[in-house]
């Protein structure tokens, strides 16, 4: 005799994971996705600003180093997107002449960046730990939460012997300065990572990128090894 098959039964499938709860973890990756977005689109706008759309203006520079410095000057000037910039012999020094980017205050924002010695140090006390000479590379990123930082590798010695002075005083902080602009203090019981993170205090996204970006010009490139003191002497 033939088995006859039971009635089919109304089977109903639950959703193991509700539609809620779905959504709610797809919250995280959204956010993270319009924070790079938006991230994305704040250095393509810095970029832009930084054309040499400007103003054009003549420095009038007075400084001890300023032969030696010319090079620096030019690389960093080369960087930030500054236009055609000339170097004169003046009346009193050099004259550098240079068509600015179109951002505000580019007047003083860009020669100060372009002149400024661009020490960066890590100090405990008076104790140098790190220095322009002990970086490898200086890099742009994004922190966890898509906001820009600068990511600095050190020799692998140096990087070391600092290691070992933040190792034998764990309850103690370094500061970290650029020429005499404090940066931030640091704990020391935070290890040096080969992606050392220098991160601006300024929390409007715009500047930070700006500050990020000024980070990474200035160390990336050589000092400048004394004051040089400038003034606009003509603008077109």
């Amino acid at each position: 005799m033939e088995k006859q098959s039971p009635p089919p039964q109304n089977i109903q499938k639950i959703d193991t994971r509700p539609k809620a709860l779905n959504r709610l973890m797809l919250a995280p990756i959204s956010i993270a996705f319009i924070l790079v977005v938006a991230t994305g689109t704040l250095v393509w706008k810095m970029t832009q600003e930084r054309d040499a759309t400007g103003q054009r203006v003549s420095l009038s520079l007075k400084g001890e180093c300023l032969a030696d410095a010319k090079e620096v000057i030019l690389k960093r000037a080369d960087a930030v997107g500054v236009g055609n910039p000339i170097f004169e012999e003046g009346s009193e020094g050099l004259q550098l002449t240079l068509t600015l980017p179109d951002i505000p205050n580019a007047a003083v924002e860009i020669p100060r960046l372009l002149l400024r010695q661009g020490l960066w140090t890590m100090k405990a006390d008076d104790t140098v730990l790190l220095d322009n000479g002990d970086i490898t590379s200086a890099s742009l990123s994004l922190d966890e939460s898509g906001m820009p930082e600068t990511l600095l590798s050190f020799e692998a010695a140096s990087k070391q012997t600092a290691q070992m002075y933040l190792d034998a005083h764990q309850g103690g902080n370094t500061v970290l300065w650029l020429d005499d602009d404090k940066i931030i203090t640091r704990p020391n019981t935070i290890p040096i990572s080969d992606g050392f993170r220098l991160i601006s205090t300024n929390t409007e996204p715009k500047v930070r990128m700006k500050e990020s970006a000024d980070f990474v010009i200035l160390l990336s490139n050589p000092t400048i090894d004394c004051s040089i003191d400038w003034k606009i002497e003509k603008g077109t």
